[in-house]
């Protein structure tokens, strides 16, 4: 079975780090972005299932992904 990918996206550095202390067991795999372009970048190399994102961060807002 393929293990499942998410992408959580914040602008947020210790909101991240917060995430991936308390997902570090979980069943699939969490991948981490600190700013719209760098999640485009994520995106290109790797197939991702769920993005969780800030729906507000300086260079470009979470619903950009899906323009």
């Amino acid at each position: 079975m393929e293990l499942k990918t998410v992408l959580f996206v914040d602008d947020e550095e210790r909101l991240l780090n917060s995430l991936k202390r308390g997902l570090i067991d979980e069943a699939y795999k969490c991948l981490f972005a600190n700013s719209g372009p760098e999640a485009l970048k994520v995106l290109e190399t790797n197939k991702v299932h769920v993005i969780v994102t800030d729906m507000r961060m300086p260079e470009m807002n979470g619903s950009s992904y899906f323009a």
